[in-house]
């Protein structure tokens, strides 16, 4: 009787690893594969937006505002030259 106590209790046991315990392991490694799979993901999108306009977008943390405002003004007058966005405010500088 005890025998096939000691059994039945090891098949849970061992049944218990089986399905809970390769949740878990997802469940830990899953943080670390979605911050992969989204720097994957920034990395792509960075590279169609060259391959798209022959130049990478512009560096958002410029802590200069007017730094900041030149450097976009000129990124867009890069990527689109027939554009008349901030012209007239643009012209000054």
């Amino acid at each position: 009787m005890i025998g096939k106590l000691f059994i039945g209790a090891a098949v849970i046991v061992a049944a218990w690893y089986l399905i809970f315990l390769p949740g878990w392991c997802v469940l830990r490694i899953s943080p670390e594969a979605a911050v992969i799979t989204e720097i994957d993901q920034l990395h792509n999108a960075l590279q169609a937006y060259k391959e798209k306009h022959l130049v990478y977008p512009p560096s958002m943390a410029i802590s200069n505002a007017e730094m900041h405002k030149t450097k976009f003004m000129q990124h867009l007058r890069t990527v689109y030259p027939s554009s008349t966005y901030g012209v007239r405010e643009f012209s000054r500088i």
